[in-house]
């Protein structure tokens, strides 16, 4: 039994916005996204980010801050960052860029959006597509996230749910979910969880915040139960 499932066509909905004002990092990106079983929402200004978020909510965001190639005018990435901030708050956002070494530049992106996870871009590419790839792919307990699904590792049992997925994106960080369907959705995670894990549970922490908490002794237990780990 899986209550949280989702048909499966329906797993390509688990969205991914890219802003980035370079074509082939763009590309690139998004060809990793896409390998990953997820959606890749591409956009090369804000302001189409800002269009595009309102009809697919994303479930991860990679902002590129410098957006001095995209000649939009009218919006800037900090505005993407506030509003995915203020409407996307289960969306885990990545800011890859080269104007983010200082703090000032620092402290605008978390005055814009407060949880946002800095790359610095001379770190290159390649660190931040490795970096993506094993943060699109986790492992929480005996939980792990396969082509855009949340799968049990004891018994094949599958979740899809968006409010499911984000949840296990942020593990440890705990989520804030703002509508009584995101809470009812968390509510049938827990329940699932409770039928298909032995070491990882949903807590929630009040005022509609929730986090996955793995009980370490129980994971102990299970990967000597494997041999090589759970």
């Amino acid at each position: 039994m899986t209550p949280c499932s989702l048909p499966p066509e329906m797993y390509k909905q688990l969205a991914v916005l890219i802003l980035e004002d370079d074509p082939e990092q763009l590309s690139a990106i998004a060809g990793v996204v896409e390998n990953q079983g997820l959606r890749a929402v591409t956009c090369d200004n804000p302001s189409k980010a800002l269009r595009l978020m309102q009809r697919i909510p994303p479930i991860i965001a990679i902002i590129d801050r410098d957006m001095s190639r995209a000649g939009d005018h009218q919006h800037s990435s900090l505005d993407v960052l506030a509003a995915l901030d203020r409407h996307h708050p289960t969306c885990t956002v990545f800011v890859f860029s080269n104007a983010i070494n200082t703090l000032a530049e620092q402290a605008q992106v978390w005055t814009a959006h407060k949880s946002a996870i800095l790359h610095e871009k001379r770190f290159g590419l390649d660190t931040l597509l490795r970096r993506l790839r094993q943060f699109i792919a986790p492992r929480v307990g005996d939980l792990e996230i396969r082509d855009g699904m949340i799968r049990s590792r004891l018994n094949g049992a599958v979740a899809t749910h968006r409010v499911a997925c984000s949840l296990m994106l942020a593990f440890p960080r705990a989520v804030t979910l703002t509508s009584g369907d995101q809470a009812k959705a968390a509510r049938r995670f827990r329940d699932w969880l409770s039928e298909n894990s032995r070491c990882v549970e949903l807590l929630a922490k009040g005022s509609r915040l929730y986090e996955l908490h793995v009980d370490e002794t129980r994971l102990r237990a299970l990967q000597l139960e494997d041999g090589e780990g759970v």
